[in-house]
């Protein structure tokens, strides 16, 4: 059964206040007088702020009197005061209505008045209960009311979490790695790959924000970052980072107006410390109430300050119970729960619940696979000689597929859960690997086929190389050609010497290979021996020749159409260039060569770390070079290996051969696992747990980075 709701209005008037409730059981409506007079109120406010402040500190005084002694007692005046009469009586018997059907009850609050908007109501204490507070018992949840429907907050799976961690360099560093973690195993402890992602921003500028919340359909906002509160525009702020990367504070406003421009957001949580404020408005409830007045079903905020310490368990709790399908208010109060019993201070009435659905579940979990029958065994066979147990490399567990998106003859992983593949149509699709739904369509204007893809750091710029020789880059959420790139002309020897050898033709007009850097400002074609360097504008900035001028029987030699492959470092410092002959040469910035790494056979597939770099070779290899080009390691697995790809951190290597075989290695080079990919891969991409596959018909496969359990197959999940 769904939760209880008792809604509470408390209206200030004057000295007064007009305490309204709703229920099931029917509406009472009390009057009362204002158990504090502004004065005595703020400095009781400011008292339970010091508590608050005493609770967590860490120095030992010789007060007698207990540390929440003062917030006790104001708990205790604010039950006796609101709860009254038949208001109370209505209260009790919810209550008792709740416990007899066993489900839950949650108190809907909402307050008008500059007085009891200042209350944290949360320090009430409960009625039927006096040495406990009631928000530590029954959900409290801030309601106000809205004029129209509100949105519902239930969402289907997957889920999709966008989180930004500040990182002003003139604040002090909040420990935003812990947070990731604890949040990404709190969500990926109940839920599989395929219905959760998550993902970090990895900037924390206002542009880096906008264009993440304006790209995707969020479902889920987490912002952990320092926060104010502005007393001459009455407005709160959270803390992000300017472009000289000290702190630029954004004002409720304007993170409002951008949140009312991803619809699909249902919870946004600002998990922010030195939050505490002189107003009665509180730092983040005028912020909260904002969001929730632009449509946002849930917005959790915090109205004190709030350590380091109380932020990670609350968030990891939190997060923790929406995993395990529990509706967001319940989940508030256990996370409450755990901030008490782990920190053991007052902290666990800092994050407030706001709503304006009272749909409060998030999503449905799903329910576990039912237990297969058991079948009848035939009695075993004992053979007459028993073969040896042959030891293979661990088969990887498949997670799921998705429906195939029609042949392709490459897939290019993007930002956020995107991917894209080249459309033997002529069409670039652009689709979501969580729903595996297109989520664009570009077509050139000639409809010449698509052969290669690119992405720049941002979901919206995708570039695509096509059989023509030209180079879109596409506006993938408008679908419109943002600038069309034609590789230069050719020197003039090769220019020649195609017009006489027919097989030079194709060379002399081609363009190989494609790459955006990380940064995005400089997009790299690489075409017949030479490597041209776009900005975003679409001009030339710089060439680069890579091949050395050679003649084999009296003609220059040209690299294999298709053969030569471009990748950017990390941090754009270098650039890896694999030309058609097998050689790799590296250069810097100014376009000096740093390294020349010669391989017998033509270098189909490339992948960087920060400490090391790897290439996939026509000759079944895959071969690990450290930045100073000094060999590390050479591995031979048949068949040619076209696409290599390392996990985010660096810390796993995937490569994928032209016969479909799937190989996942570790740092030092050791096998962890292979599986069979259906038909011929045309891309790969990994995140933190899993990989994806493309195969030549555009179908997709999942891959956990975890081996399957007893050597057995693959689990289809999709």
């Amino acid at each position: 059964m769904a939760d209880m709701p008792f809604r509470l209005d408390i209206v200030e008037t004057g000295d007064q206040w007009v305490v309204t409730c709703m229920s099931s059981h029917g509406k009472a409506v009390g009057r009362i007088p204002a158990p504090f007079k502004p004065d005595v109120l703020q400095r009781t406010l400011s008292d339970i702020e010091k508590a608050l402040i005493r609770s967590y500190s860490p120095v030992t005084t010789r007060r007698a009197a207990p540390v929440d002694q003062c917030v006790r007692e104001f708990g205790e005046t604010l039950s006796d005061a609101v709860l009254t009469g038949d208001v109370r009586r209505l209260f009790d018997r919810c209550r008792q209505d709740a416990r007899e059907h066993q489900t839950p009850m949650r108190i809907l609050l909402d307050t008008d008045g500059p007085q009891v908007s200042a209350i944290p109501w949360e320090f009430i204490v409960d009625p039927h209960a006096r040495d406990d507070y009631l928000a530590l018992r029954v959900s409290i949840a801030r309601a106000p009311h809205l004029i129209g429907p509100a949105p519902s907050s239930r969402v289907a799976l997957p889920l999709r979490v966008l989180g930004v961690s500040a990182r002003p360099v003139d604040l002090p560093e909040l420990d935003a790695q812990r947070e990731r973690e604890d949040i990404s195993k709190a969500f990926r402890h109940r839920l599989t790959p395929g219905d959760v992602h998550i993902e970090w921003l990895p900037e924390d500028r206002w542009t880096d924000l906008a264009e993440a919340i304006r790209s995707y359909p969020w479902h889920v906002l987490h912002i952990m970052s320092h926060g104010g509160f502005d007393p001459e525009t009455g407005s709160g702020y959270v803390q992000l980072s300017g472009d000289d990367g000290t702190a630029r504070p954004i004002s409720a406003v304007d993170l409002a107006r951008l949140i009312s421009e991803n619809p699909s957001l249902r919870l946004v949580v600002l998990n922010a410390c030195e939050s505490a404020v002189s107003s009665p408005e509180g730092v983040f409830t005028s912020t909260a109430a904002k969001l929730v007045r632009e449509g946002v079903p849930a917005v959790v905020a915090m109205q004190y300050e709030i350590t380091d310490d109380a932020a990670l368990v609350f968030a990891s709790s939190f997060y923790g119970q929406i995993a395990r399908g529990e509706p967001l208010d319940r989940a508030m109060t256990r996370a409450r729960e755990s901030v008490k019993m782990t920190n053991r201070s007052l902290e666990w009435a800092t994050p407030v619940l706001f709503l304006s659905s009272e749909e409060t579940q998030v999503f449905e979990v799903p329910e576990p696979a039912p237990a297969r029958p058991q079948q009848e065994q035939a009695p075993p066979v004992t053979p007459p000689r028993p073969e040896p147990e042959l030891s293979g490399p661990p088969v990887l567990r498949k997670l799921g597929a998705l429906r195939a998106a029609g042949p392709c003859s490459h897939m290019a992983g993007g930002p956020r859960d995107l991917v894209a593949v080249a459309g033997d149509d002529g069409v670039v699709r652009v689709i979501s690997a969580s729903t595996g739904q297109v989520v664009s369509e570009c077509v050139h204007p000639q409809r010449t086929r698509p052969v290669q893809l690119a992405w720049s750091p941002w979901p919206r710029h995708l570039a695509s190389l096509h059989q023509d020789g030209t180079i879109v880059v596409w506006d993938a959420e408008t679908e419109v050609p943002v600038r069309i790139v034609q590789a230069p002309a050719q020197s003039d020897v090769m220019r020649i010497a195609a017009r006489h050898i027919d097989s030079l033709r194709d060379a002399a007009q081609g363009t190989d290979a494609i790459a955006f850097s990380g940064s995005g400002k400089w997009l790299a074609v690489v075409s017949g021996g030479c490597v041209h360097f776009f900005d975003s504008n679409g001009n030339r900035a710089r060439e680069l020749r890579f091949e050395p001028s050679r003649l084999i029987g009296g003609v220059p030699f040209v690299a294999k159409r298709g053969a030569s492959r471009v990748i950017f470092g990390p941090g754009d410092q270098r650039i890896l260039i694999a030309a058609g002959d097998g050689t790799v040469q590296e250069f810097d910035v100014h376009g000096r060569v740093l390294m020349s790494l010669p391989h017998p056979q033509p270098v189909l597939g490339m992948a960087v770390a920060e400490d090391r770099f790897v290439t996939g070779s026509a000759d079944g290899r895959i071969r690990t070079w450290s930045w100073e080009g000094k060999l590390l390691r050479r591995q031979g697995y048949g068949a040619p290996v076209e696409h290599v790809a390392f996990t985010p951190d660096g810390s796993l290597l995937a490569a994928a051969a032209s016969d479909g075989t799937l190989s996942l290695l570790d740092r030092e080079g050791a096998l962890v696992g292979q599986a069979a990919v259906s038909g011929r891969p045309v891309g790969i991409r990994c995140t933190h747990d899993t990989v994806l596959t493309a195969n030549h018909t555009g179908a997709f496969e999942f891959w956990s980075l975890e081996t399957a359990t007893g050597g057995g197959g693959p689990d289809d999940r999709g």
